[in-house]
């Protein structure tokens, strides 16, 4: 999956875990990770994404150009979210 579909998810199903795929990636590719439910297993090498945050996200997303928004799925989840705690202040 790809951060926009785990963003839907997250706003239908509430918290999950993410974690990249294994395979290697290239530059200028969609990253795409990995989902599970927030209480299941362990925890290790996972990011948990919570509801708020996915809204920090969305409402930055939203504010973004259509030539931004085509970049959004090729940038890693946690340089993600660190941009937009960093402009929704």
């Amino acid at each position: 999956m790809n951060i926009i579909e785990i963003m839907k998810k997250v706003e239908e199903e509430g918290a999950l875990l993410i974690r990249p795929r294994k395979e290697i990636h290239k530059k200028k590719q969609e990253w795409q990770y990995d989902v599970k439910p927030l209480f299941s297993g362990r925890k290790k090498d996972w990011i948990i994404l919570d509801s708020f945050t996915v809204g920090a996200m969305k409402s930055v997303y939203e504010s973004l150009e259509n030539s931004s928004k085509e970049k959004w799925n090729c940038i890693f989840v946690s340089r993600l979210v660190g941009f937009c705690w960093d402009h929704v202040k």
